[in-house]
């Protein structure tokens, strides 16, 4: 009896929940009455850009317009990706905005989109849905921090040891399932060559979760430096000697120059095709260049190093002590120079002989000669005429300043005469044109005569 009443209950209470069943379902597919009857608006959905990268906050918006009213169309906009709903935002003066947040649960994965807008109409305007817009959403990028590489010393092998107690992923969004395993890291110097901060690829990392697929993952990496096994120096390296040229540059011997530190399994040699020098010498700390005389050290430069296990050493540019920079040897000869009396002196001038100026250099001073205003010869001597220490002014040949005489004109007039048969004339008055004032000039003897004895005007 028991069992009977039990069953009859359980049928009852079956019946009643497909009555309910059927009522729901009557419902959904029946349609929904319009709220307005008007024309339905346009809707025109725009992205705050496409591509947007996966975690980015988003911003989609609706501008709801009707060309047959001045009326706004009020209500809501439901915002769909392809039939999920994203987000519902109220209209305000024909326009709805919705933002995605970045961590949002609603946030857009990996992938195009078909965005699109559905108004649901108020009592003036029916509903409608936009045209659909895509938007691209990129994978974010995954990185894992925390890894640090040893610096090491080099020994031919890229091995390098990693530190990974600080391992940890950045750029996970909200609250994505995404894991990181470094029981396996492991990495590798690109050479095994010498070097500061080198970069040092670390794989071996696992990744899981499951929503990894979201992410692209930033190679991994860290930075070490590989020490030199040695630092080698070089001996039997000399500078010569050398005139003063106004340069710094230096000449160097290689012909005895050998490495010194090499271990003994390695193949290494010394290079010196490109090595040069600058004499110099160092003031606190910095190198100052040498070019004046004196004794300098020469700082070389350009030494290689060559072989396979090159890369494992550094290599010293040796300083060689005591270099000598002379002085430039350069002979001067004065300019023979000639002047008429009276006249002021030319410029004196003189011409290198024996070698020369380098650059700007000059000569400071002026020649001289003996003093004296007449006709004669003067020596023109060195005078203050000097260069300065960086040259040896080995010889000063001297020349002569020659001072000639001045042209002078002398013009007679003589007293006219009867003719009495001879040229014999008297003189009246004589001149002289081209006299200096300070000077003068007499007339001790001599006479005139006229070209002819013959009566004539104007006669000589």
């Amino acid at each position: 009896m028991a069992k009977q009443l039990l069953y009859r209950m359980i049928s009852s209470r079956l019946l009643r929940i497909h009555a309910m069943l059927a009522l729901l379902m009557l419902t959904l597919i029946m349609p929904q009455p319009l709220k307005g009857s008007g024309e339905p608006p346009t809707i025109q959905v725009t992205t705050s850009g496409s591509p947007s990268t996966y975690g980015d906050e988003i911003t989609l918006t609706a501008v709801v317009t009707s060309e047959s009213s001045e009326t706004d169309p009020t209500g809501e906009v439901e915002f769909r990706s392809g039939s999920d709903v994203i987000g519902t935002a109220a209209l305000e003066s024909g326009s709805a905005t919705f933002t995605i947040e970045s961590d949002a649960p609603e946030r857009l994965a990996p992938g195009e989109h078909s965005i699109t807008a559905v108004y649901s109409g108020d009592d003036t305007f029916a509903g409608s849905t936009s045209e659909p817009v895509t938007l691209t959403v990129t994978k974010a990028k995954l990185e894992v921090v925390g890894i640090e590489a040893e610096d090491k010393d080099a020994d031919g092998t890229v091995e390098a040891t990693l530190d990974t107690q600080h391992a940890e992923l950045v750029g996970v969004v909200g609250d994505d399932d995404v894991t990181l395993a470094v029981d396996g890291a492991r990495d590798e110097f690109a050479d095994a060559c010498v070097g500061e901060d080198k970069e040092v690829l670390i794989t071996g990392l696992t990744f899981g979760g499951s929503d990894l697929g979201r992410y692209s993952i930033v190679p991994t990496t860290a930075t070490a430096s590989i020490t030199p096994k040695a630092i080698l120096t070089i001996d039997g390296v000399r500078a010569d000697d050398r005139v003063y040229d106004g340069t710094a540059l230096a000449t160097l011997c290689v012909d005895d120059a050998e490495l010194s530190g090499v271990e003994d399994d390695d193949d290494v040699y010394l290079v010196a095709s490109a090595a040069g020098g600058y004499f110099g010498d160092y003031d606190s700390g910095d190198w100052n260049m040498g070019r004046d005389v004196g004794t300098w050290k020469v700082k070389t430069y350009g030494f290689a190093l060559g072989g396979p296990d090159a890369c494992l050493y550094d290599l010293e540019q040796p300083i060689i002590d005591d270099v000598e920079i002379t002085p430039r040897p350069i002979a001067v000869a004065a300019d023979p120079v000639n002047k008429t009396y009276g006249d002021d002196d030319p410029p004196l001038t003189y011409s290198v002989t024996v070698g020369s100026l380098v650059g700007s250099d000059s000569f400071n001073g002026e020649l001289v000669r003996s003093p004296g205003p007449d006709v004669g010869q003067y020596a023109i001597q060195q005078g203050t005429l000097v260069v300065n220490s960086n040259y040896d002014l080995i010889d000063f040949d001297g020349a002569y300043l020659t001072i000639t005489k001045r042209p002078v004109i002398v013009e007679f007039s003589v007293e006219d005469r009867v003719y009495d048969g001879t040229r014999s004339a008297t003189i009246e008055h004589w001149s002289v044109d081209g006299l200096l004032p300070a000077d003068s000039v007499s007339i001790t003897s001599g006479g005139a005569e006229f070209d002819t004895k013959h009566v004539g005007s104007a006669k000589t």
